[in-house]
């Protein structure tokens, strides 16, 4: 007998694969590390690159370099493409 997941049951199915869909609120979600991230617009990939347009730049004198990265955790899907694409190895998922 075939047990049953109920997280996937209703899913769709293409051949013996299973389509998975993101639940909300089960993914990890990306985070900036503030000692490394240079916080410079020009050169943030991430910024210009991320499909949810989570991450933006904000001003911040209280911040050493005058400004920060900040990630909004609503938008960010998980997906880690800012991961891969940070020049400073500062963005991870958590």
């Amino acid at each position: 007998m075939r047990k049953s997941n109920l997280a996937t049951a209703n899913l769709p199915q293409v051949g013996n694969i299973r389509i998975f869909e993101r639940i909300e609120n089960i993914y990890m979600k990306a985070y900036v590390d503030k000692q490394k991230c240079s916080s410079e617009l020009r050169i943030c990939k991430p910024i210009a690159e991320c499909p949810e347009k989570a991450i933006s730049w904000v001003e911040d004198d209280e911040e050493p370099l005058g400004s920060r990265m900040e990630i909004d955790e609503e938008k960010c899907t998980g997906c880690g493409i800012c991961v891969s694409l940070c020049c400073g190895d500062c963005i991870e998922i958590k």
